[in-house]
């Protein structure tokens, strides 16, 4: 009966979210975008001409390509590949790979946008999907229609919406909240592990929330330190001219999300420990059931602050080595506004995750040892 519960609530969640996204979506123009493969290369040569500020250099690469979608579909094109000597990025084609083309309104001519790249990204998600499905059975089943869930809220709810100009911060909470209640009970069900999951998760993201205004106001983050974000303040003058994008609350709200799956990870696993403490020895009282949730957390919080904060460290990691290249004192380094968002991030998210593991183990303990309600498994 729960299960079958569990998976109704996902299924109208799941339209529900379907329905949100699908009518944001549905007014936004798509580029002419077609996939092709290289037939042949016709010419691949480099091009020097004169310029004011000296020689210019770059390599041009002609070749014939067979779109294999929309409505040039079966027909063989010319496409120009022009690669620019002073650009880090360079597309270099080669024969028979897949590429994606457009056709450019300048000049009426077929050009290279990028390498196709989706028919390996499924496969890998295939992979993915079938690892979860052999390790963990049906309980990777569940986790499989709880990341569904958890991508279909960003990715379809929050980005859209945000876009339209709704406020990122209120968003990010909603999201979690929903993210929260439908991985937790498709998981585990409706039992007391599940709520104990539940109160440490909420307690550890506002801590973490909270932390995060507090030091980016005292900080003075402006949450416009990065290029992608930068960016973002381009977005207004395309999309929507009203649209008035409050960076400060995005920042605050990708915090929220960036911190929620460290410490669903946290909480779930104190509350599965408490459970089967609790199984092998119900005579335990509460103390005791809550300083052995104490140190299991603490052994998690070791690992999993290591995790959030590498995991910060690994996005980041080339403006480390940029910083480090031109030898600029620490001072300097941390008054830089970029490096101080990432610090303000990795530590208020860690903070969050280790001030989640007291209120987990106390909600656990007092939870199996007073008789609120029946436990169901």
């Amino acid at each position: 009966m729960i299960l079958r519960k569990t998976i109704s609530s996902f299924l109208i969640v799941l339209i529900l979210l379907l329905g949100i996204s699908s009518n944001v979506l549905a007014n936004e123009e798509r580029d002419e975008l077609y996939t092709g493969e290289v037939i042949s290369i016709i010419s691949d040569e480099k091009i020097e001409y004169e310029t004011s500020g000296g020689a210019y250099t770059f390599r041009q690469q002609v070749m014939k390509v067979k779109l294999l979608d929309g409505k040039y579909q079966g027909q063989l094109v010319e496409v120009v590949n022009d690669i620019d000597d002073m650009m880090a990025y360079q597309l270099i084609v080669s024969k028979g790979d897949k590429v994606i083309v457009f056709l450019s309104e300048y000049d009426n001519q077929f050009r290279i946008f990028d390498m196709k790249r989706d028919s390996q990204i499924l496969w890998l998600v295939i992979l993915f999907m079938a690892i979860m499905l052999i390790i963990g059975g049906w309980k990777g089943f569940k986790s499989i229609l709880s990341l569904l869930i958890t991508l279909i809220a960003i990715v379809g709810v929050f980005l859209p919406r945000v876009l339209k100009g709704d406020n990122p911060l209120v968003l990010s909470i909603i999201i979690s909240i929903i993210v929260t209640f439908f991985t937790i009970l498709i998981i585990s069900g409706v039992n007391k592990k599940s709520i104990t999951a539940i109160m440490g998760i909420s307690f550890g993201v506002i801590s973490a929330g909270l932390i995060a205004l507090i030091f980016g106001q005292l900080t003075h983050l402006t949450g416009i330190a990065s290029s992608e974000a930068q960016m973002l303040m381009y977005i207004p003058q395309v999309l929507n001219e009203g649209l008035q994008l409050d960076f400060g609350d995005l920042l605050f709200a990708s915090i929220l999300l960036g911190t929620l799956g460290a410490v669903m990870d946290v909480c779930i696993s104190i509350a599965s420990a408490i459970s089967e403490i609790y199984d092998a020895n119900p005579a335990l009282k509460v103390r005791q059931l809550f300083w052995s949730g104490m140190n299991i957390g603490r052994d998690i919080m070791g690992t999993m602050s290591n995790t959030l904060i590498l995991a910060y460290v690994g996005s980041s990691i080339h403006i480390m080595l940029l910083y480090l290249a031109y030898e600029l004192p620490l001072k300097d380094i941390l008054n830089q506004e970029l490096v101080a968002t990432e610090i303000v991030r990795a530590l208020t998210g860690t903070i969050g995750l280790v001030l989640s593991i007291p209120l987990t183990a106390l909600t656990g303990a007092i939870l199996y040892k007073k008789n609120f309600f029946k436990r169901a498994n």
